[in-house]
């Protein structure tokens, strides 16, 4: 009971991204559990989207990726109301510190992030009744 809709509502949209990422496994490169390991088709997945030398892991495709997306999503959630810079925080908070390394972003930087984050979502009318009205 002491979660934010807004960190569920971007908890949802992260376990959707690996959704559809195990989508295109099976969609797009043909991945059915038998016929080859998880690790064998996403890296398959990498190599023919994003090149030979890409080496990611699936939260890093996701940061690499997805992060614009969502951001995006959470300022339409709000009703166009914010910036990239008042969300990005709150997407970062939670991902593992090597993945934020690859990206070359600190612990330090995400508390900076997470911060705004929250002066943001603290200032009256900053975020949508939509959102803060979901019980």
């Amino acid at each position: 009971n002491n979660v934010s809709a807004l960190t569920v509502f971007v908890t949802l949209q992260h376990e959707l991204i690996h959704a559809d990422i195990k989508r295109r496994l099976m969609v797009d490169h043909g991945w059915d559990g038998s016929n080859q390991t998880l690790d064998d088709a996403f890296f398959k997945l990498v190599y023919y989207e994003y090149g030979p030398n890409a080496s990611f892991s699936e939260h890093e495709l996701m940061l690499r990726y997805y992060t614009d997306t969502m951001v995006e999503s959470l300022i339409e959630a709000n009703g166009g109301i914010g910036t990239a810079d008042d969300f990005i925080g709150l997407i970062y908070n939670g991902f593992p510190e090597d993945v934020l390394y690859y990206l070359n972003i600190t612990l330090s930087d995400v508390y900076a992030l997470y911060d705004q984050y929250i002066q943001f979502v603290s200032e009256p009318g900053m975020i949508n009744s939509a959102i803060t009205n979901c019980d």
